[in-house]
């Protein structure tokens, strides 16, 4: 692991301000060698960067970045790493208790780059936490589970291969399945069927284009997938208007991921049926 300091200013106050600020990073490697999704895009090992913020009584908050390669939204490691450098010497002396503040002082520092910010977001909550004495899940709203079900992502490959891979992890109790796809239409579609096959009832399978699809593709898709039980369509276009071109031809609940402009344009009739927030994607929980 790399660890590289940035900026340190000793204090002996005892006040929740930030003292010091380092940028540590490795490389995070895929259990299954090459995580392959559409478009050829192909990951084996991906650079993450951890943020630890320390205050002047000596309390320390982490939080990570970790962009899915350099072509897949537009974010890539070292990107993150230079502008976090570039934002340091800004973070001495805020009030690491206060994350909405942090958030306007860094984007007064740096246009743009959420996913550098939101590093230093999380690591900001994760301190308040610390002085509140309660788990952050507490102070964004509470715990809504005591469990929470794992999904794995299914890499691009043949259809006797992706059900296999399905087989293997229900053997371990998994049962939500993100299945990489968005090559072609009709090939993409027996994918899902083969893997529906070795699922069972409770079972989740969500068909993750990753944008990968023309519209007419997408649409092609749909109609060889539609009345399988169980299913999700995740981001099966580049663009928010063919995402819901899309939607609007399709029974299948689907979420977007990557494309959508604002919650609003989610939430609107007719719209996505679903929407996961990413802290990278809005430079984190307090953006």
């Amino acid at each position: 692991m790399e660890d590289k300091r940035l900026t340190e200013t000793p204090s002996d106050a005892y006040e929740p301000r930030n003292s010091g600020v380092e940028l540590c990073s490795y490389d995070l490697t895929y259990v299954d060698g090459d995580y392959v999704m559409s478009r050829g895009r192909v990951v084996n090992a991906l650079a993450s960067t951890v943020v630890r913020l320390t205050t002047a009584d000596r309390r320390s908050g982490f939080g990570e970045t970790c962009p899915l390669g350099s072509n897949y939204l537009p974010a890539h490691a070292a990107g993150a790493r230079a502008a976090l450098a570039e934002l340091a010497p800004q973070l001495i002396g805020a009030d690491a208790t206060n994350p909405t503040a942090l958030t306007r002082l860094m984007d007064r520092a740096l246009a743009g780059h959420p996913y550098a910010k939101s590093a230093a977001d999380i690591a900001c909550w994760d301190l308040l936490g610390q002085y509140a004495g309660r788990p952050v899940c507490d102070l964004l709203g509470g715990r809504n589970s005591e469990r929470f079900p794992l999904y794995v992502a299914i890499s691009l490959g043949s259809p006797a291969e992706m059900a296999e891979h399905v087989r293997e992890l229900r053997s371990r109790d998994i049962h939500r399945f993100q299945l990489k796809l968005g090559e072609d239409p009709v090939e993409d579609a027996a994918r899902v069927h083969a893997v529906v096959r070795a699922t069972e009832g409770g079972d989740v399978v969500v068909a993750d284009a990753n944008g990968g699809w023309s519209l007419r593709d997408a649409l092609t898709a749909v109609r060889l997938i539609d009345e399988l039980p169980g299913i999700f369509l995740e981001q099966p276009c580049a663009t928010f208007e063919e995402c819901l071109r899309v939607r609007r031809r399709s029974s299948l609940p689907m979420s977007s991921t990557r494309s959508s402009p604002t919650w609003r344009a989610c939430c609107a009739p007719g719209r996505a049926t679903r929407s996961r927030a990413s802290t990278s994607r809005s430079a984190g929980s307090a953006a």
